[in-house]
């Protein structure tokens, strides 16, 4: 579906409004102390407002691109990450791919919000360890899947795992099977984590997906995710300027405002040019991908780089311009700085993304 700039803007000023309590203040305090309460709220009245149907194939009823890097830019402002980037970006990208919809399953199920997958981040450091193996006409599935986001808010989870011969083949687990269990945790941003472990799962026979296909899929839906989460870093560091900005203007020292020292204004002039360098590689990033440009990998390394190094240096800078109450639960700076160092750690981080770079020089 495409839709015109006018279009995305009302949507966005909607989004805001959403969100516009979420999570500010001492609520991110408890939104970090039980994420799960607030967060299924929010995301309660963003399915109100039509959120989830937009990271749909844009033949089955969602936006293009840039009004998807729109809205990620929005929420970055607003301090909001939920599921919805690992389940209907990642996860639900793959599965509007497949050949055919797993049995009981169906795509109306997946833009409602009953059906949702998640999956694996792809740089767990622990490798793939869970093993498959035929027995009596059935799949039987043991091992460990780490890493995995918002699990527990998830229906099910999709895990790659060796067959005989060492091959790799992905099975889409409910999340209530018999023989599953998980063990929940939350990364500092807040970000919901779990290990699955896996102990005798039977699957039917039929329950195996491709190889290949299933990469391809998996690649192009962390691209888009990535690239989100691009976007998602310009509008926290936009946020994060504008607050800083906002507190020189109002902390005095020496009977003045502590942002009419010089020493501190070239500061933020550093932070503003940190910000618009990451906006500037985000934006080609976009366009390249938009193209299916042939250098879109590379150029989508790059914003990632980008976000890696600059996001960390801008969080640290306006932490230290706040000072001691920057480091406080009860500012909003605080947790803004945290998801956005935190960005680093989704996908490939900064280091990996230059050696991307690099390899193509």
């Amino acid at each position: 579906m495409q839709i015109d700039l006018e279009d995305v803007l009302a949507l966005g000023d909607s989004l805001d409004k959403v969100l516009a309590n979420y999570p500010a203040g001492v609520a991110s305090v408890q939104a970090l102390k039980n994420p799960g309460v607030l967060r299924a709220d929010t995301e309660r009245r963003l399915s109100d407002l039509g959120v989830r149907y937009l990271h749909n194939p844009v033949s089955n009823g969602g936006v293009d691109l840039r009004a998807q890097a729109l809205l990620a830019e929005r929420c970055g402002r607003n301090l909001y990450h939920g599921a919805s980037l690992f389940q209907d970006v990642v996860g639900g990208y793959v599965v509007s791919r497949l050949a055919q919809m797993p049995a009981g399953l169906s795509a109306q199920q997946m833009a409602d919000g009953g059906f949702t997958v998640t999956v694996p981040l792809d740089n767990d450091p622990m490798g793939h360890m869970v093993q498959a193996r035929a027995a009596k006409g059935a799949w039987v599935l043991d091992g460990v899947a780490s890493m995995v986001p918002y699990a527990a808010e998830s229906t099910h989870v999709l895990v790659d795992a060796q067959i005989e011969g060492g091959e790799k083949r992905y099975f889409l687990l409910s999340m209530q099977a018999a023989g599953l269990q998980a063990q929940h945790c939350h990364a500092v941003d807040g970000t919901a984590f779990s290990e699955v472990q896996l102990r005798g799962v039977q699957l039917q026979q039929d329950a195996m997906l491709g190889g290949d296909d299933v990469d391809q899929a998996l690649a192009q839906g962390r691209r888009h995710a990535t690239l989100l989460m691009c976007f998602e870093a310009v509008g926290l560091m936009e946020q994060l300027m504008h607050k800083t900005t906002e507190y020189l203007q109002i902390r005095k020292q020496f009977g003045k405002a502590i942002g009419t020292f010089q020493a501190l204004q070239h500061r933020m002039v550093g932070v503003l040019l940190m910000l618009e360098q990451t906006r500037s590689a985000a934006q080609l990033a976009l366009d390249a991908m938009t193209r299916a440009a042939d250098d879109k990998d590379v150029c989508l390394s790059a914003a990632k780089y980008a976000v890696g190094v600059y996001g960390q240096k801008v969080a640290e800078e306006c932490i230290q311009l706040h000072g001691g109450i920057g480091m406080t639960w009860e500012l909003d700076v605080s947790h803004y700085a945290k998801r956005l160092v935190m960005l680093d750690h989704y996908f490939d981080s900064a280091d990996q993304s230059l050696s991307c770079v690099m390899a193509s020089i």
